[in-house]
């Protein structure tokens, strides 16, 4: 087999197997993986918000333990939406 052979080859293999997936994963599928990362993407919003904002207030010496305090509230009440 010459190259140009094994490279058609490569890419009818790799069609083939981009089909099949197709086929096997449904739509109701590639959704779900899709809410998975919005939820990951909110999670990680959230820990940016806790660590970030809420501990680099910690140091403002009078309004340190309120900021924290509302920013505490403030992630709870978003967490379930």
């Amino acid at each position: 087999m010459n190259k140009t052979t094994n490279t058609l080859l490569q890419l009818l293999l790799l069609l083939a197997i981009l089909l099949l997936f197709a086929g096997v994963v449904g739509a109701t599928e590639l959704d779900h993986v899709v809410d998975v990362q919005k939820y990951n993407r909110a999670i990680h919003i959230m820990a940016m918000l806790l660590a970030g904002f809420g501990f680099l207030m910690v140091f403002v010496k009078k309004y340190g333990r309120s900021a924290v305090t509302a920013t505490y509230l403030l992630v709870s009440v978003a967490i379930p939406l």
